[in-house]
C-alpha cells in the first residue's frame, strides 16, 4: 500500500494528523502539527490506541470527546483510516 493513496482517500482529515498517526502506529517518533492542532492530534492518538487495541471498548463517551475536535464525518473517516492502516501495518 502506498501511503499517498491512502491519504487521498480521506481528504476531510488534516494531512499532518494522518502522517502523525502513521508514525505512531509504526512506533516511530512524530512531530506535532505546527498549526495549533496539538490537542486535536493528542485526542486522535488516544482514540487510535483505544480503537486499535480494543475496538469493542470504544463507547459513546469516547465518541463525544472526539466530537469536541472532529465532525461526525471526520470521526468516521478517522476510524476507517486507522482500521485500513492497521490492516496494512499490523503491530
Amino acid at each position: 500500500m502506498k501511503l499517498e493513496s491512502i491519504y487521498t482517500k480521506y481528504p476531510e482529515l488534516n494531512r499532518e494528523l494522518l502522517e502523525a498517526l502513521v508514525s505512531k502506529l509504526k512506533n516511530e517518533p512524530y512531530r506535532s502539527p505546527l498549526n495549533g492542532e496539538g490537542q486535536k492530534l493528542s485526542i486522535a492518538i488516544a482514540y487510535a490506541d483505544l480503537l486499535l487495541d480494543s475496538a469493542d471498548d470504544v463507547t459513546e463517551y469516547h465518541k463525544n470527546m472526539l466530537k469536541k475536535y472532529f465532525s461526525d464525518k471526520e470521526i468516521d473517516s478517522l476510524s476507517r483510516f486507522l482500521i485500513e492502516l492497521q490492516s496494512h501495518h499490523p503491530a
